[in-house]
């Protein structure tokens, strides 16, 4: 069999393997809530509330795992993926068994939840050293240079110390396992506990570095690699939004916005990923990024004008009837009003920061109507916006059924019709 046929089934059989762990996980996650509440400890179970941003992190980073080792079977993204669905859906299925077995239902009917109990309080290591990896191999499979290398490879030894020195320190579990110890625990292994902080703090700087990696990346790209980074940009704007929306859930107590947010928060990274991995050809992804970002300031500066404008119109009027009415018409006139000319100056701004070709050869095209020159044809304008001296202008003139040129003259091609 030939090695690229080789590592194409392998890839297939990793992508269906990466689907059918966390379908498997979750099944078991919710078998272990339904008997922790047969058992009288609803209290217990893991699939409810925050565990819908758990699930989705599981089904996010899954899918794109599995879609790319199929679509790009020999790029390391689609493994990092399937290790990191494999680390988040383990202690899904781990950790309510272990809670069933050592707390709800301690009568040793429940054989290895104290097993289950370690995975799901260790595993979460997996989860800085997958991400990490992810960040410093994005899009194109290698390391930015040697050194960047050494931060990939020591992100996977500080994750190991890590994770073994959990394993194996014999002390107590986290609530709601404080009254459990540790039954992997190596009795006098009590001294490693530095050795543990020492590995989990390089192993979270080291992410951190990782993440700034993606920046230095950017910086460094020119042509169809920036371009593939832009596509995290665009998943990326959702970020505050939902950052806002998830603080103001949490303050305010309301669990279903709170937990639909947390969900969208853990879905957009691995979707962007995907996208600047696979090369999917959807583009302009910088006018998808510029105009994503344009609407998302449009939509603050409108929020605050309509919020503004109703705060101060209603202390002007104090408590006089109809008041409240007359600031909400006001506010919403302001609105109508400022929207047009406010998306066309964001959009100009954030064209010229994200699109500046496309910036400049407006600014000629409007340039152009504003002031027209008679002795300049539209096809010299856009030859002049484009940057093209070879384009041409044919027009198709239905009478004579062909394609002519601005004079009149038969159009050798027709590269542009307007």
């Amino acid at each position: 069999m030939a090695p690229d046929e080789a590592r194409r089934r392998l890839s297939t059989a990793a992508a269906v393997l990466t689907v059918l762990l966390p379908l498997g996980c979750i099944a078991l996650a919710y078998m272990a809530d339904r008997r922790l509440a047969e058992v009288g400890r609803p209290d217990l179970q893991q699939m409810g509330g925050a565990g819908v941003a758990f699930l989705g992190a599981i089904v996010s980073a899954s899918l794109v795992a599995a879609f790319l080792l199929i679509r790009r079977p020999g790029h390391p993204i689609g493994w990092c993926f399937a290790g990191l669905a494999a680390a988040v859906s383990l202690p899904a299925a781990t950790q309510g068994y272990g809670l069933l077995g050592l707390v709800a239902d301690p009568s040793g009917s429940h054989p290895g939840a104290a097993a289950a109990a370690v995975i799901a309080s260790s595993m979460f290591v997996w989860w800085f050293v997958a991400i990490g990896l992810i960040c410093l191999l994005t899009p194109t499979g290698r390391y930015l240079s040697t050194r960047w290398a050494w931060c990939g490879r020591l992100l996977w030894g500080s994750g190991g110390v890590w994770f073994v020195t959990i394993v194996l320190m014999p002390v107590n579990f986290e609530a709601p396992l404080d009254a459990v110890q540790n039954p992997w625990g190596v009795a006098g292994l009590e001294s490693i506990g530095p050795l543990r902080t020492l590995a989990a703090v390089l192993n979270n700087l080291l992410a951190l570095a990782a993440f700034a990696s993606l920046v230095v990346r950017y910086r460094r790209a020119v042509g169809e690699e920036r371009r593939q980074l832009l596509w995290l940009g665009v998943l990326v704007i959702p970020v505050p939004v939902l950052a806002a929306v998830t603080f103001g859930a949490a303050r305010t107590g309301n669990d279903a916005v709170l937990n639909l947010a947390a969900a969208g928060l853990v879905c957009v990274f691995p979707i962007g990923v995907g996208l600047a991995v696979a090369k999917t050809r959807l583009y302009d992804v910088d006018r998808i990024l510029s105009r994503a970002v344009s609407y998302l300031l449009l939509s603050a500066v409108l929020a605050g004008t309509y919020a503004g404008t109703v705060l101060l119109v209603g202390q002007g009027f104090g408590g006089a009837r109809d008041g409240s009415t007359i600031s909400v018409a006001l506010a919403t006139l302001a609105v109508a009003v400022l929207a047009k000319p406010a998306h066309r100056s964001l959009q100009d701004a954030v064209d010229k920061r994200f699109s500046r070709r496309r910036y400049d050869a407006l600014q000629v095209v409007r340039a152009h109507v504003v002031a027209p020159d008679p002795s300049t044809s539209v096809e010299q304008v856009l030859r002049d916006a484009l940057h093209a001296p070879e384009l041409s202008v044919s027009y198709w003139v239905q009478e004579r059924a062909a394609w002519v040129t601005g004079d009149g003259r038969p159009a050798p091609t027709a590269a542009y019709a307007l």
